[in-house]
């Protein structure tokens, strides 16, 4: 699906008669109809930036092309004319420029052209696949996706096809990214030397940076709200403890010092305070510590499980997993540690909770259906809605910043992939597939096109 510019209406692909069209409807679901009926296959609709227009591709001159027509269906225009396959255009943000896919050259490479079909440019040459554009938001850069021997990797490149820079490369792994809050960088591990290691790169995937250089093992890099620091597990002292350093490596503190195990560290909105999981007691409970190492509190306190906490946007509260009454549930509790609450209680394990922006509604992941699904609740328990519904199992919920889409991990394709649904969910789209390996710990960016 394609939302129109100004949210009011989603242009979607149908097989509701019969073959692949284009239909278009309001943002609430109303009034649906075929903006292109034809016999052949239409897909992958894009609206201008100015919502007059979208573009399509369609094989309903023997093969796919790119076609635009008026936002009303008036107008249809072929603008790619060529024996091999288009597909995939991506209005430019300015719409000066359509980005698309072409097997023109003997393989599938990224293009771009103008609107009209004129000045069609070449910007990517090589032996693998390349496919699925993506502009930035201020049209300078275009994100790409590439397959080569059965694997995907992300790439960026200028809009005029230079400095192509592979943000993940397939002989590593790397993974757990955190976007920098104002989307300028990004925070992942990688064991590309030999070990588990903090790094930091650019958002365009350059200057990669280890900024952590230890024998042991360096995990899960959370940003502090102000961009300054970095929060992350180590085992460097022998065992799971929180330190904090400067984003570019430098002042490392251990926070925690504890023979037990201290993990999962989160940031409070403010900065002022530290969440993490600790068994110190004999069980994992959830602690607040100041990012100094001062103000060490015991939060939850029970015989059974707690940990996993994520703060509410106002960081009043947080949302935890709990097995307090038996099984795995989410709880909410005040940051001073009153007022506590399970929202979601049933039978079976729920796991990963995650605010909505507003804070009115918690998404988490749960198998009280039989298999792990993707749910939303009110705070009060109300509303419980599957998001997800599939034999395969969906975890790991991840709202967009403008709260209308929830990003989850699915293997209802046989490998890991990721998946966007919108917060009613409606809308499913699989947005990474390929076969073997997976696709993991989706992370939206801060400043994201679209309103996302």
């Amino acid at each position: 699906p394609s939302w129109s510019p100004d949210g009011s209406r989603i242009a979607f692909e149908s097989a509701r008669a019969g073959n692949t069209d284009i239909y278009v409807m309001n943002a609430d679901g109303s009034d649906q109809k075929a903006l292109i009926a034809d016999t052949a296959v239409d897909f992958a609709p894009h609206w201008s930036p100015d919502g007059r227009k979208i573009a399509f591709a369609s094989n309903r001159d023997g093969n796919s092309d790119i076609y635009v027509v008026d936002a009303d269906g008036a107008n249809l225009l072929r603008i790619t004319d060529n024996p091999a396959d288009d597909g995939d255009p991506a209005w430019s943000p300015s719409g000066s420029r359509i980005a698309f896919y072409s097997d023109r050259d003997g393989s599938r490479d990224i293009y771009s052209m103008d609107p009209d079909g004129g000045a069609p440019t070449q910007l990517t040459r090589g032996d693998a696949v390349y496919f699925a554009p993506a502009w930035s938001p201020d049209g300078s850069r275009i994100a790409f996706s590439s397959s080569q021997d059965g694997k995907l990797s992300i790439l960026v490149m200028k809009a005029d096809g230079s400095l192509i820079t592979r943000l993940t490369d397939r002989p590593f792994s790397d993974l757990s990214p955190a976007w920098s809050p104002d989307g300028s960088k990004l925070a992942f591990e990688s064991n590309r030397d030999n070990n588990s290691e903090i790094y930091v790169m650019e958002a365009d995937g350059s200057n990669q940076v280890r900024v952590t250089n230890n024998a042991a093992a360096d995990r899960r890099p959370v940003w502090s709200p102000d961009g300054r620091s970095l929060a992350f597990e180590s085992e460097r002292d022998g065992n799971r403890e929180i330190y904090v350093m400067r984003a570019d490596g430098s002042n490392i503190r251990r926070l925690t010092n504890d023979a037990a195990a201290d993990y999962s560290p989160a940031w409070s909105p403010d900065g002022s305070l530290l969440a993490f999981t600790s068994d110190r007691d004999g069980d994992p409970e959830i602690y607040l510590i100041h990012p100094d190492g001062s103000g060490l509190v015991k939060l939850t306190n029970n015989s059974r499980r707690d940990e996993n906490a994520v703060w509410s946007p106002d960081g009043s509260r947080l949302a935890f997993e709990s097995e307090s009454g038996g099984d795995v549930d989410i709880y909410v509790v005040g940051a001073n540690g009153s007022g506590l609450n399970p929202i979601a209680s049933s039978p079976g394990r729920d796991r990963s909770p995650a605010w909505s922006p507003d804070g009115s509604r918690l998404a988490f992941s749960s198998d009280r259906t039989g298999n792990l699904e993707i749910f939303v609740v009110n705070l009060d328990g109300s509303g419980l809605r599957n998001l997800s519904n599939d034999a395969g199992n969906d975890s790991g919920p991840v709202w967009s910043h403008s709260g209308k889409y929830v990003a989850f991990v699915s293997e209802r394709a046989g490998t890991k992939s990721i998946f966007t649904v919108n917060a009613d969910g409606s809308g499913l789209v699989r947005v990474t597939a390929h076969e073997g390996g997976g696709d993991d710990a989706p992370a939206w960016r801060p400043i994201f096109a679209g309103g996302g």
